[in-house]
């Protein structure tokens, strides 16, 4: 359960950092998501496995949107 709060949190935060965006813009992951994750995410969530916490991978936008498996 933590796990998936983490990642909850985690995409909320980024998502209402770009909200004052206006509804003719359209959201993409490497433009507006991906920069806020990997200023405050990618640490533990990121590209390097051997840091990597709980599995969860942030800098792909496939594996920061997979379900999580027993989650």
């Amino acid at each position: 359960m933590l796990k998936k709060t983490s990642k909850i949190i985690c995409l909320a935060s980024a998502s209402a950092i770009i909200f004052p965006m206006s509804e003719a813009d359209e959201l993409k992951f490497n433009r507006d998501i991906r920069p806020i994750l990997s200023q405050n995410c990618f640490q533990c969530h990121g590209p390097d496995s051997k840091s990597r916490k709980a599995g969860l991978r942030l800098d792909q936008f496939t594996a920061a949107i997979a379900d999580q498996k027993g989650v």
